[in-house]
């Protein structure tokens, strides 16, 4: 749900799963169960990061110690967990190219991309400015923020984000092109793997959600 200094992240549930705030530039992930949210911002990327490294590294020490057909074993039950068994570890989306192309989605008008990854051709998208959508400065910055966040771990643990992130979808949020309104990774045979799209628009005037000790509204 799109606010004009918030952005709400549902689960199909109706569960709050995230918060973005403008005024903080914080995203707040909400755990399933009980427990503290996760504050991700730019001050602390380089913290979460040196945590994450470190996980890797004490993880991969541990191997190890371990014999080699324990080690094959273990790694292979790792690439299992992370990668999903069959899935082929992707590189990032480090180029896009303008196809000429237009479209409009809920309305809006967005130029259209190629996205490619070592000079292949991986996906496309459709960026419109992020004045084009209501309240669009609020998604912008928190698409920003995830991008920047998802450099900053790269750089900092790529074995962690190789892992866990899925790594073509949050590199392909180029801020400097606005808000993908349609965005689509695909496998070597063109079938899609994974997507972003915006479904549907709502404007909303509720009392902003308030966190970290205060109550939400």
């Amino acid at each position: 749900m799109l606010l004009e200094q918030q952005v709400h992240i549902y689960s199909h549930e109706g569960r709050l799963e995230g918060l973005y705030t403008i005024a903080s530039d914080t995203l707040h992930i909400y755990p399933a169960s009980d427990g503290a949210a996760i504050r991700l911002n730019r001050a602390n990327a380089a913290d979460l990061a040196a945590q994450l490294s470190a996980e890797v590294m004490a993880l991969e020490a541990s191997l190890e110690t371990l014999s080699p057909e324990q080690r094959a074993v273990s790694r292979l039950r790792m690439a299992q967990l992370f990668k999903r068994e069959g899935q082929v570890a992707v590189a990032s989306v480090d180029s896009v190219i303008e196809s000429g192309a237009h479209d409009s989605i809920l309305g809006i008008a967005c130029k259209s991309y190629s996205l490619h990854s070592s000079g292949a051709e991986v996906g496309e998208a459709c960026f419109a400015p992020a004045d084009a959508v209501p309240h669009g400065a609020a998604l912008a910055g928190m698409l920003a923020l995830m991008h920047d966040l998802y450099n900053a771990l790269q750089e900092a643990a790529p074995a962690y984000v190789s892992w866990v992130l899925p790594t073509q979808l949050l590199s392909s949020l180029k801020p400097e092109l606005g808000i993908p309104l349609r965005l689509s990774i695909v496998d070597d045979n063109g079938t899609p793997i994974s997507a972003w799209r915006i479904t549907n628009l709502e404007d909303a005037s509720v009392r902003p959600l308030v966190v970290d000790g205060y109550k939400k509204g």
